[in-house]
């Protein structure tokens, strides 16, 4: 039984010895600023990432202040890869729309060049 507040000791000192995530909240806040020059109006599932990214972002910074530096190491990673994400949508939804701008001036000049 001696050594039960022994351990217990070391297990509570081990908890407070979790740096802060300031690596993960820099990676973080770079995607979602990334994110954010993507043509997110284009995608609706890239802006509804891209907004999670935010609150994630603002809920790793309570928990931080709060000394929950694992619990807010795992939130900014899951918000920077939804905001990388939010940037894949919006990226994939742009590409698709300047694809199909294109097949539309093809059709035209093919229609253009038809002999009736």
């Amino acid at each position: 039984m001696r050594g039960v507040p022994l351990l217990m000791a070391t297990l509570v000192a081990g908890c407070a010895t979790v740096q802060p995530p300031n690596e993960e909240l820099m990676k973080a806040r770079q995607a979602t600023a990334h994110a954010s020059t993507a043509p997110i109006d284009r995608s609706a599932d890239g802006l509804k990432h891209l907004q999670l990214a935010r609150a994630q972002l603002l809920e790793g910074k309570q928990l931080m202040d709060h000394g929950m530096n694992e619990r807010a190491r795992a939130v900014f990673q899951n918000a920077r890869a939804d905001a990388e994400l939010a940037y894949a949508l919006a990226d994939q939804e742009s590409a698709r729309a300047d694809a199909a701008n294109a097949m539309h001036q093809l059709e035209a000049l093919n229609a253009g060049t038809r002999i009736p």
